[in-house]
């Protein structure tokens, strides 16, 4: 898609914490890549376009409370109107494939990268959360080809674009794998990327409000639930995980900042649940915890 007038907003981010403000910024966003800079290796631009120009002010203010969670200074910011460009290749030429273990994370546009001994997974950005380049989707893949054992329901508890889904489906050809998002925009993605996969048969995708749906209630228990959200819902729904979990059974959580562990911990000990790992992949925590 070509636009005759684009808007382009540069930031200088240290390495540890890009993918924490790609994150944030990203409702805010028509498109967005990052790139490091070859001056220094711990420092990545992140650039963000956007057809109509964006207010400072607004842009000031979520650039603040993202520095204050992460109890850093404040970084500047760089508008600029640049020419006319087919935006969406532009910032495809900055979307790597990403290599998590078993697991292959490709756009479909770099087909042509995916190793034979590797599980792949054909993921386009989206507005859907979930790509494969963020330590949390990254880092619950890992967390997956970990798990001892082959297991029949599988649920994916926030599912975002579907990738962790997908992945399980892929990494357990007999699972039954239910998704659900309480985002319409993420259960139409799920549902797309299920097919562009292969998968659907083995994925069933659907709109809840946490567990509070129908196919979550008629397919539990589960004896793997992978939940990539945020702490506060992670604590939140500690006792309802608990409910649906099957005896012995995993649950990955993530979305949790590596201060935030202990908390997210804590609720699911309390519900029952008997810690089994945690690891951090920069700024993110990937805890596994069993029913």
């Amino acid at each position: 898609m070509i636009q005759e007038k684009l808007w382009v907003t540069e930031i200088e981010l240290p390495k540890d914490n890009i993918d924490f403000f790609m994150d944030g910024l990203e409702e805010s966003a028509d498109s967005m890549s990052c790139f490091e800079n070859e001056a220094d290796e711990n420092l990545w631009k992140l650039q963000i376009y956007n057809q109509d120009k964006p207010n400072t002010d607004t842009l000031s203010k979520a650039l603040k409370e993202l520095s204050k969670q992460l109890n850093i200074n404040n970084p500047a910011f760089v508008i600029s109107e640049i020419e006319q460009t087919d935006w969406v290749s532009e910032s495809q030429k900055n979307f790597e494939s990403v290599d998590a273990g078993k697991f292959f994370v490709y756009p479909s546009w770099r087909k042509d990268e995916v190793p034979k001994d590797k599980i792949a997974i054909e993921i386009d950005p989206k507005r859907a959360f979930g790509t494969g380049g963020h330590e949390t989707t990254k880092g619950c893949l890992l967390a997956l080809q970990e798990l001892q054992g082959s297991f029949s329901k599988v649920l994916d508890m926030g599912c975002g674009s579907g990738i962790l889904a997908i992945g399980a489906a892929k990494l357990w050809r007999e699972a039954k794998v239910i998704a659900v998002d309480n985002d319409p925009i993420c259960v139409e993605t799920s549902i797309e990327n299920a097919n562009i996969n292969d998968v659907a048969d083995n994925v069933s995708v659907a709109y809840s409000d946490g567990y509070d749906s129908n196919l979550v209630h008629e397919n539990g228990a589960y004896e793997v639930i992978i939940s990539n959200i945020l702490a506060i819902p992670l604590i939140e729904f500690a006792p309802k995980a608990k409910q649906y979990i099957a005896s012995g059974g995993y649950i990955i959580l993530a979305g949790l900042n590596n201060n935030q562990a202990d908390d997210v911990i804590e609720a699911h000990e309390k519900s029952g649940f008997q810690f089994i790992s945690k690891k951090e992949y920069g700024n993110w925590t990937i805890l596994v915890m069993r029913g």
